[in-house]
């Protein structure tokens, strides 16, 4: 069996790349970053009070929750039966396609 010079090159570079690959790192730099991170965050947050906390996480979450799923004064209805969105929460939809009985869904 004869090594051409193509082969042995090829073989050559693929345990180099092995090699490279196999690093005895092991993410050390991505932990010492992740570390500074957290104590960064913990010299900002020991800042600050429980209570301001608290009323920043609970602004947060108004903001994110969609506005006005059970008020039936805004409009919001289903997209099978029409129905106003805050009287049928919890019901299920018997307009749905096939006559299939399943929750209804929110027009948008």
């Amino acid at each position: 069996m004869r090594l051409s010079p193509f082969s042995a090159i090829s073989i050559a570079l693929a345990v180099a790349s092995l090699a490279a690959a196999y690093s005895t790192d092991s993410g050390a730099s991505y932990n010492s970053r992740d570390y500074v991170d957290e104590l960064s965050t913990r010299e900002v947050l020991s800042q600050l009070s429980t209570r301001e906390l608290m009323h920043e996480l609970s602004d947060r979450l108004e903001h994110r929750a969609p506005k006005g799923n059970n008020d039936p004064k805004t409009g919001t209805v289903c997209a099978y039966c029409n129905l106003p969105w805050g009287k049928i929460q919890g019901t299920a939809c018997y307009a749905r396609p096939n006559a299939i009985p399943g929750p209804h869904v929110q027009k948008t």
